[in-house]
């Protein structure tokens, strides 16, 4: 069953941060980097509602009938296109070939992760590089991981992220330290706990960029949807709630963002608010081509959800034939595409 779940969440993470160097900006979160059974990164996590991912046997969060997303961190997202996105401005091709450390990130942004690791390791014999030289490696470990479900990747990050001494990080790569430790929580199963710390690099005052923040973002709702399947009917709206009320207050701050507008619709299906889930799946549609890739992506997360999840249930519930509610639908995405 372990196995069977990280197979699934393979297709669903997407890597949240490229790794920078000490004195760039947060590359690790910029374009391609690295965020799954799934409901996540935009595209796909391990949980139920995941964007890009829909797993087979998944159930609703009020234990419905299986088929429905299962979980979203496969771009982080749902496509199986984890990015490993380039390096601060101008750092790929500064990269100084005799430094370890510029060429382990060079090949782990390149989705090189051998070699990323085999740099990191010639990187950590100099005492003052090691830190850094293992929070390369840790990354490089979990995304191996990502692709293999191979246990041994797993324990090698979470030793390596372990023996590192935060405080002699700068600000930049504390960022990607506690997102690597928010990926091995989510990969060890604690999902709560990884919402947590993800949760404390979205408010804890680190500079992220507009994607950087979206692929966090996205991360930390993929987690408290995986945590939500393992709690009670009563706490489990609660969580849904929490969700809806992030996502309505990031759109209110940044409208573009696709990771929001998706997630409010997911968590309303959650918490078994099915009109609302449906009211606000067709504003993110509306509101898609605001985002940077003129709104393919999450029209086609939103579709899957709208389809898969909310007309089901919402033709129950309105003791409709799910086919008519299709029809809607289809009337509705003609009138707003071009």
């Amino acid at each position: 069953m372990r196995r069977q779940w990280l197979l699934a969440a393979q297709c669903c993470l997407a890597g949240l941060f490229c790794l920078a160097a000490r004195s760039e900006s947060l590359a690790a979160f910029d374009g391609r980097c690295i965020p799954a059974g799934c409901v996540a990164p935009r595209s796909n996590t391990p949980g139920i509602l995941g964007r890009r991912a829909f797993h087979p046997t998944a159930h609703s969060p009020r234990g419905g009938d299986p088929g429905l997303p299962a979980g979203r961190l496969a771009r982080l997202g749902a496509t199986p296109d984890f990015h490993h996105g380039p390096l601060a401005a101008g750092a790929a091709s500064a990269a100084d070939p005799k430094d370890p450390l510029a060429r382990a990130r060079l090949l782990y942004n390149q989705g090189q992760f051998e070699p990323a690791i085999a740099a990191a390791e010639e990187g950590r014999r100099v005492p003052a590089l090691a830190d850094a030289a293992d929070l390369i490696a840790a990354r490089a470990y979990l995304e191996r991981f990502r692709e293999t479900a191979a246990p041994d990747d797993l324990t090698a990050a979470r030793v390596r992220l372990r023996r590192i001494t935060p405080d002699r990080l700068g600000v930049r790569e504390r960022a990607e330290y506690l997102v690597g430790l928010g990926e091995t929580l989510f990969f060890d199963e604690a999902a709560g706990a990884a919402a947590r710390v993800f949760e404390s690099v979205l408010t804890g005052g680190a500079v992220l960029t507009p994607d950087a923040r979206e692929r966090i973002l996205d991360w930390w709702a993929s987690a408290l949807d995986r945590d939500a399947r393992n709690r009670s009917d009563d706490e489990r709206p609660d969580v849904y709630r929490t969700i809806r009320d992030r996502m309505q207050a990031e759109l209110g701050a940044n409208a573009t963002s696709a990771t929001s507008s998706y997630w409010l619709s997911a968590a309303a299906w959650g918490q078994g608010d099915h009109q609302a889930a449906w009211d606000a799946a067709q504003a993110g549609w509306v509101r898609a081509p605001l985002a940077a890739d003129r709104g393919a992506a999450l029209r086609g997360d939103l579709d899957r959800l709208v389809l898969r999840a909310i007309i089901p249930e919402r033709a129950r519930a309105l003791a409709q034939a799910p086919a008519s509610l299709e029809i809607e639908w289809e009337s509705f995405k003609e009138r707003w595409s071009r």
